[in-house]
């Protein structure tokens, strides 16, 4: 590769580096991790000598990821460098170490195909060495266990697996097919290479994977019910999202914010009488957000056309709606095709939304300085009509009251 002219004076430099860290490399199979880390460790280094940086969320995952190489837990490795692609895709240090971990876990074309994607967001010196580092570990045999001299764990189980970032614990790596039976969702959640189900560590919040895709949002003019705010236009969700499998329930919003404002009391029921501003001090405080107004109904669809994410029609079993008798517990109804529970009836649910005629055409919320906020999914006082997937109303953001309750989202990183 030819290096560009303004580094011509120091070529001679760069390839005593090079060398060095090619002989280093191709010791791998009889050396101490540390050399491959120490080769690792120089690309980077030089690829980012222009500044020091400060020590933020990547850098510590990064000195997560080394620290792995060098004490020989390649499985760590590549799970914790696969978290740094997602962190920050424009750097280049992430996709190197995953490379290296694939090397040496014996997957050469996913350790190749790493590479190529850090030589491609690598910039001066660092494009050579990264192409020599990834030569060189393609190179390598795949060493036996006799062979290696800090053996390689046994991978743990998919359900004992732990993310590479700290808000959560994993409950499930994989979608259940019984729970999640969109199948089509269930290829993009595993494509994602996130956990399906976890718990939030601060609140105890169980939330499930959304999946990136596309959806039709509102409603065709021949849906029976339907508002004129409506329209029907298509969204693409580009990012992975996580929503909580429920609203939030009293118990958590009394364990979060210190006194419990809702009607119908039950530690189980959905926390009610809380207003837009309300929720916001809730997230505040919890490190969540509201969905947008676009991921919310992507979610209640779960990948259904139809009125509702149960089919054309819905019933009491399914959701609850049409009832004088108030909330009921969060979880106790069925859940829809991506297992999220209470998306119809139950109480109305705030998004982030201004309230605005027309939804978003994108996953992004709707923002301006109008008091009116995005309330979705119908309550337990109003009729099936009023708790299809499109329906959609507006309130001031400052107003409470006994079917106005919220669920929470959060981005994987």
């Amino acid at each position: 590769m030819q290096a560009p002219t303004a580094l011509h004076p120091c070529l001679g430099h760069i390839r005593n580096i090079a060398c060095a860290t090619v002989a280093m490399l191709a010791a791998i199979l009889i050396a101490p991790t540390s050399l491959l880390l120490t080769s690792v460790a120089m690309a980077s280094t030089f690829g980012h000598a222009e500044s020091q940086r400060s020590v933020d969320k990547y850098d510590e995952l990064l000195d997560k990821a080394l620290a792995a190489l060098a004490s020989g837990d390649a499985v760590e490795a590549e799970k914790v460098s696969f978290a740094l692609t997602m962190l920050d895709d424009d750097r280049c240090e992430g996709h190197a170490v995953l490379g290296a971990a694939f090397a040496r876990r014996g997957k050469p074309a996913e350790s190749k195909a790493a590479f190529d994607a850090a030589k491609s967001k690598a910039n001066g010196t660092t494009v050579r060495l990264v192409e020599l580092i990834a030569l060189t570990a393609l190179a390598v045999p795949v060493p036996t266990p006799v062979r290696v001299l800090v053996p390689v764990p046994t991978p743990p189980k998919p359900a004992d697996s732990k993310l590479a970032f700290d808000w959560c614990d994993v409950v499930a790596a994989e979608p259940d097919p019984t729970v999640v039976t969109d199948a089509a969702a269930r290829t993009r959640m595993l494509a994602t290479k996130l956990p399906w189900k976890v718990r939030d560590r601060k609140t105890g919040i169980v939330m499930l994977l959304c999946p990136p895709g596309e959806f039709m949002m509102g409603s065709p003019a021949s849906e029976a019910g339907r508002g004129n705010d409506e329209a029907q236009h298509s969204v693409t969700i580009t990012k992975a999202f996580y929503l909580s499998e429920t609203e939030v329930t009293q118990e958590v919003w009394q364990k979060v914010m210190g006194a419990n404002p809702s009607n119908f009391k039950g530690d189980s029921n959905p926390v009610e009488q809380v207003s837009w501003n309300d929720c916001q001090s809730f997230c505040q405080s919890s490190g969540l957000r509201l969905a947008t107004e676009s991921e919310w109904e992507y979610a209640c669809r779960a990948g259904t056309t139809t009125a509702y994410s149960f089919g054309a029609s819905i019933t009491q079993q399914q959701a609850n709606f049409a009832s004088r008798k108030g909330t009921v517990a969060c979880g106790s109804l069925p859940a829809n095709q991506w297992g999220l529970r209470e998306m119809h009836g139950n109480v109305w649910e705030w998004c982030e939304d201004m309230y605005q005629a027309t939804a978003s055409s994108t996953k992004d919320a709707v923002k301006g300085n109008s008091s009116n906020r995005v309330l979705r999914g119908g309550a337990w006082s109003y009729s099936a009509g009023i708790v299809r997937s499109s329906i959609r109303i507006g309130s001031t953001r400052d107003y409470s009251f006994n079917v106005f309750g919220f669920r929470v989202a959060k981005a994987p990183l």
